[in-house]
């Protein structure tokens, strides 16, 4: 019988947090006129035998007053149809929906979605029902 850990969301914050600090950013920054481009790896430890990985991209277009935020993931060794949760900084952006091990969360302001306004610095973690799975900061 296997016990299953729950870990509040806080306390997932600061487990990705400290998880960041021991690997590092990996994050790039690009711009242009008026645009700011961010983009990070998010890691994670190994579920079942498999070790997931992902990034995260922010793009933001000043003149054009766009802003776009997707996060993808990939080799999460859980069930099909499995929600996990996308958070910035600890605050719950969006869901993203598992399908072999695969899932994509696209948030653009075009399409009227919330966006969340992401710096340098700022962490990413993706969050299921045992706590953080993968993280990374811009």
């Amino acid at each position: 019988m296997e016990k299953k850990m729950k870990m509040s969301y806080g306390a997932a914050y600061a487990a990705a947090l400290a998880l960041m600090m021991m690997i590092g950013p990996s994050a790039a920054v690009a711009s242009k006129a008026g645009e700011i481009r961010l983009r990070t790896d998010l890691t994670g430890g190994a579920i079942a035998g498999k070790t997931p990985h992902g990034h995260a991209e922010s793009r933001s277009q000043t003149g054009r007053n766009r802003s776009e935020f997707k996060v993808e993931v990939e080799d999460v060794n859980l069930a099909d149809g499995t929600s996990l949760e996308v958070d910035v900084n600890g605050a719950k952006v969006g869901t993203l929906t598992l399908k072999l091990g695969e899932g994509e969360l696209e948030l653009d302001s075009q399409d009227h979605d919330i966006v969340p306004a992401v710096k340098k610095g700022d962490v990413v973690t993706v969050v299921g029902a045992a706590g953080a799975l993968l993280s990374g900061a811009f």
